[in-house]
């Protein structure tokens, strides 16, 4: 047995993770504005819109009380409004998303470690840990699936707010404390100079509040629906798969090739192949199901006990395409199958990929359903 694959690729990215810094400059406005200096301050936010316009990109760390700030609203429908005749470069990402995926990454690095480190005899036995790594994968699934249905009804929550949006009732800090810091000090409102550059930039405050109920929901809408849970990030967080069939490669590497035999039919090669299959191939599409099932199932019931119901019912979902993918490769090892194993290779990928595109298509479907009033 080997782990060197997957205990070097949790160490770089660990480290990674940790120690790595973009060289990228930014501009972040607790920072980078005075908060001490009231003149300093009135000014900084003056210039905001020369910032903005200058900025190659804007990041927004959203969570569900992002829109009730002004100052958030304010700064996307100024950054909106500086670029009408350049390409928005806009990235918003919920604040839970570094969290579940890091648990998500640790999650299936640990449920895959007992795997790697279990004697294998022959390529039929690798059937048996993939198993237990998926029902053990499922139970941790759980709480996911309870974030995920919670996150689509924040968004929910979300729309609403901003359609129905209005100036006045925004929050700001300076008024949640009315005014006055924790040493007695009297602070500038930050909401009579937003309302100065609202004027100026916008030309009133209908006009502010029409670009945040049009421009701003649906960028937010599409950007935190549609492209938060990309195929790229579901590949970095289910790399640990990947690096699971690398060190099964790495246990059969050993074996002797069958006389005559060609190299695709050592259990090295074949493993890697699978391997590349079921997470290029068939976890993007499962990941799919996933976000269009919490999606649809995300309204909460009236009790725990319903909810838990329901986060079950999702995960069961999910268990359907994973359990048929598990069989089809279990088919593939199969002792039959074991004296061809180009014959079980083409097999297994003719399956993962009819899979992927039937998943692809529901996914789709749903994707159609859920744009549609009232979904």
């Amino acid at each position: 047995w080997s782990t060197w694959s997957l205990c070097s690729g949790l160490l770089v990215t660990s480290l990674v993770a940790m120690f790595w810094r973009p060289q990228t400059q930014v501009f972040f406005d607790r920072i980078c504005i005075s908060q001490a200096d009231s003149e300093l301050k009135t000014q900084a936010i003056f210039s905001l819109a020369g910032l903005l316009k200058s900025s190659d990109q804007m990041l927004i760390l959203w969570d569900p009380t992002w829109t009730q700030r002004l100052w958030c609203l304010f700064e996307l429908a100024a950054f909106l409004q500086s670029r009408k005749t350049r390409k928005q470069a806009l990235i918003v990402r919920p604040v839970f998303l570094g969290p579940i995926s890091i648990g998500i990454f640790l999650t299936m690095s640990i449920l895959a470690m007992p795997a790697t480190m279990v004697p294998i005899q022959n390529r039929t036995v690798v059937f048996i840990p993939m198993g237990a790594v998926l029902l053990l994968g499922m139970m941790a699934a759980y709480p996911a699936v309870s974030i995920l249905r919670n996150y689509f009804r924040d968004l929910d929550v979300m729309k609403q707010q901003l359609l129905s949006i209005s100036f006045d009732t925004t929050r700001s800090a300076c008024c949640d404390q009315d005014h006055v810091d924790p040493m007695g000090q009297t602070l500038l409102c930050d909401r009579r100079i937003v309302k100065e550059c609202v004027d100026i930039w916008f030309g009133s405050q209908q006009a502010f509040e029409d670009t945040v109920r049009s421009e701003v929901l649906n960028i937010l809408e599409h950007e935190l629906s549609e492209r938060v849970f990309s195929t790229a990030w579901a590949l970095g967080v289910s790399s640990p798969v990947m690096l699971i069939f690398m060190d099964l490669c790495s246990s059969f590497a050993s074996l002797p090739l069958m006389e005559g035999g060609s190299v695709l039919q050592h259990p090295a090669p074949s493993l890697f192949i699978d391997g590349l299959l079921i997470w290029i191939l068939a976890l993007p599409a499962v990941k799919d199901l996933l976000i269009c099932f919490c999606r649809l199932l995300r309204k909460r019931p009236e009790n725990f006990c319903l909810e838990a119901l329901k986060n079950a019912l999702t995960l069961l979902l999910i268990l359907c395409p994973l359990v048929m993918l598990l069989a089809s490769y279990g088919f593939a090892l199969n002792p039959d199958m074991a004296k061809n194993r180009l014959l079980g290779n083409a097999i297994f990928a003719g399956s993962v990929l009819i899979l992927s595109v039937c998943n692809c298509l529901l996914a789709s479907t749903l994707k159609t359903l859920l744009k549609r009033p009232g979904w």
